[in-house]
């Protein structure tokens, strides 16, 4: 019966999403800069612990917030941006993945507080 009930308790969890969530790293083991606050939201660059060390994703802690992710090539001078992504009823966020870090790409957080502003703060390049 105990080998019946893990079975259960994972399906459970895998479900839910949080075995993903256990298995990744701490993003206070992983930060990687880009630090941003606007009010009680404070957002900071995370490496994807899957894809590699050009990968970063956007972290947001608290609730009521809001993030984004720009990234320019200085190539071209292209900009692309994450769509927002929203913490209401939730401690946390992490963006998608975007690349950096190959002397092209460079990337920063966009981050608002929803209860006390309507202007995001826009954080420093990180490359």
């Amino acid at each position: 019966m105990k080998v019946t009930r893990k079975v259960k308790a994972l399906a459970v969890i895998a479900t839910t999403g949080t075995a993903i969530a256990l298995g990744a790293p701490s993003a206070f083991a992983n930060g990687i800069g880009g630090d941003t606050s606007q009010g009680g939201c404070h957002a900071w660059f995370i490496q994807d612990p899957y894809l590699g060390w050009n990968w970063a994703r956007g972290h947001i802690d608290n609730t009521n917030c809001r993030m984004r992710v720009e990234q320019e090539n200085l190539n071209t001078g292209g900009h692309a941006y994450t769509d927002w992504i929203d913490t209401t009823g939730a401690v946390s966020a992490d963006s998608q993945a975007l690349y950096h870090h190959d002397g092209v790409h460079q990337l920063r957080l966009w981050v608002l507080d929803k209860y006390n502003s309507n202007i995001p703060v826009v954080g420093d390049w990180i490359s």
